[in-house]
């Protein structure tokens, strides 16, 4: 089994408009991850991919920041969709400039025609992420909570979406109100540098306890307030 690398095409995309961007698979596998250059990847949000016509999001579920897959944060987002050879697979894009923008992605899948497990065959990526935007006040901490779902998961990567990023700390990471980070990083209130959780920097993969709310404590450090975004990556 070797790795196949296949590009979609290049074109732009207006200023807060949609684009769909298709390519079709030339040979049957499993789909691994996407690639979005992260200088691209910032100007963007994924809407939906769909693969043979059937989406690979979870219905309902909030748009993913291109960022997210951008070359440098390789596994941030696990995919195992299988792709047929003819398949369409569409990204489903919006520019969340004002100016137009050009949009490229590729996608890397492993060849083959193996059944390793019958729940590999099923399309749709085995996470779930649950988006939570909004503003830290200078000097105080805010606590960002996971819309609640019904079904029991794991939070496997938290994924910080933020400018200044380097100066924020996280203090604290709560599964169904519970601490999970309080004890293990240092002396209390003094957390973990948020940039660990950049989209760029690999972000560590957890191994919290299961639970339906997912909540996250951060400190900002600067003297004006700071708008983020947290992506919640579940299993």
């Amino acid at each position: 089994m070797s790795e196949v690398i296949l590009g979609f095409d290049v074109k732009p995309v207006p200023g807060g408009k949609r684009g769909v961007f298709t390519a079709v698979s030339k040979m049957t596998g499993k789909l691994r991850t996407i690639i979005i250059p992260s200088e691209v990847g910032k100007e963007f949000d994924i809407e939906d991919m769909t693969v043979g016509g059937k989406s690979a999001f979870r219905e309902g579920g909030p748009p993913v920041p291109a960022v997210v897959f951008s070359e440098n944060a390789w596994g941030s987002i696990k995919m195992n969709v299988r792709v047929k050879e003819g398949d369409e697979v569409s990204l489903m894009v919006t520019n969340k400039n004002q100016e137009e923008r050009n949009f490229m992605a590729a996608m890397i899948w492993v060849d083959g025609d193996d059944e390793e497990k019958e729940e590999s065959a099923k399309p749709g990526l085995p996470n779930i992420v649950e988006s939570v935007k909004g503003t830290i006040q200078p000097g105080q901490p805010m606590r960002f909570v996971s819309p609640p779902i019904q079904e029991t998961k794991t939070l496997r990567r938290l994924i910080l979406i933020c400018e200044q990023l380097a100066s924020l700390r996280v203090t604290n990471i709560e599964v169904d109100g519970k601490d999970q980070l309080v004890g293990s990083v240092g002396p209390e209130g003094v957390g973990l540098p948020a940039a660990v959780y950049h989209p760029q920097s690999f972000p560590p993969r957890l191994n919290f306890a299961k639970g339906n709310e997912f909540a996250v404590v951060l400190q900002n450090d600067t003297a004006d307030e700071v708008g983020i975004e947290i992506l919640f990556v579940l299993e």
